[in-house]
């Protein structure tokens, strides 16, 4: 049993050789004997798929996705300079589903 002197006042003051065992995603399962290795995982993971809408005229489209900052901000960067042509948003997001970015997504006709 260790005692209070053995633990460190900060997680952040241990070394990452000091951390032991397996890390596993909670959205996929899968296991990494690193916790740098798991990082690096979220951020492709499939399964971490979460809704994100974008509202056009006339238009509602929601996009599972990765919550990655550098896929996400540009395309609401895009979306909101595309807000008169849902079909070029649209182009954007077959592209971003054909390069594994984007999981799936569907675009819902609004009524009115």
């Amino acid at each position: 049993m260790s005692t209070k002197a053995d633990l460190p006042n900060c997680l952040s003051m241990l070394k990452p050789s000091q951390i032991q065992g397996e890390f596993q995603c909670i959205y996929c399962g899968k296991v990494f004997q690193k916790q740098n290795a798991l990082r690096i995982h979220l951020g492709t993971c499939k399964k971490r798929a979460l809704r994100r809408d974008f509202e056009f005229k006339g238009f509602t489209f929601h996009v599972y996705m990765n919550p990655r900052r550098d896929v996400y901000l540009p395309l609401k960067e895009f979306a909101q300079n595309c807000q008169d042509e849902p079909k070029l948003f649209l182009g954007a997001l077959d592209y971003l589903k054909c390069a594994g970015w984007v999981t799936k997504y569907l675009a819902l006709k609004d009524d009115g």
